[in-house]
């Protein structure tokens, strides 16, 4: 999973150049794109120590002392309140990364690690600056099934994370619609979205005259109206 946060000669500029390289390439092939980004909540917050460390171990390959350090580092922190000079009582904290230190990013990417793949499953592109993920895939306009690949990337994120005690922060969770503006309107995306009653899609023009945007809820389905 290509990442631009949290990198020596990296940026939100080279992650804006990546993903706008590759959907301008799209669209003068005869390409139309959809774009879907992602955003988690408390993102550096939920991360789970013991996941974490079993994740240094078995996908990454850290072992022994080096294992051990990351460990100790980990391990035995506590949290407190102090108001008027008086503290509560203390807590453990068994979630979340030193947040302001070098090694607290770089533990958070390597948390996020095994997303990349499932993303790559589907076929799916993806980059990421931090804890916010750009998924996009081109398409022409009659290939809406491919659609539905992307939906189904999108149900196997949620479930991920899920069970690695992330969530998706659905008020900043959008879908955008890229291409030149005859493709655009050729493409039928109620035809290949699932629709139910608490699902509901609106398109709205967005100021860039190559792209509409729609809101999602959960990263998978519309924000009603």
């Amino acid at each position: 999973m290509f990442q631009s946060g949290f990198r020596a000669h990296h940026s939100t500029e080279t992650a804006l150049l990546k993903v706008t390289n590759d959907l301008l390439i799209a669209s003068d092939h005869g390409l139309v794109s959809m774009l879907v980004l992602l955003d988690l909540s408390a993102a550096f917050d939920p991360v789970d120590h013991s996941i974490l460390l079993q994740r240094l171990e078995h996908v990454i390959g850290i072992k022994g002392t080096a294992l051990d350090w990351f460990r100790s580092y980990l391990s035995d922190r506590y949290q407190f309140a102090h108001v008027h000079g008086v503290p509560s009582s203390y807590s453990r904290v068994s979630h979340g990364v030193p947040q302001g230190s070098g090694l607290g990013p770089i533990l958070f990417t390597l948390y996020m690690l095994p997303l990349g793949n499932i993303i790559r499953q589907h076929g799916i592109n993806v980059h990421c600056y931090a804890d916010d993920t750009q998924l996009y895939l081109s398409m022409k306009p009659e290939e809406t099934e491919k659609l539905v690949k992307l939906q189904t990337c999108l149900k196997d994120i949620k479930s991920w994370m899920s069970s690695n005690v992330l969530l998706l922060n659905p008020g900043k969770t959008e879908v955008m619609v890229f291409g030149p503006e005859p493709l655009r309107d050729r493409l039928d995306i109620s035809s290949s979205v699932s629709q139910s009653g608490r699902q509901r899609r609106t398109l709205v023009p967005d100021p860039d005259p190559h792209a509409w945007v729609f809101s999602v809820s959960s990263g998978i389905t519309a924000a009603p109206d």
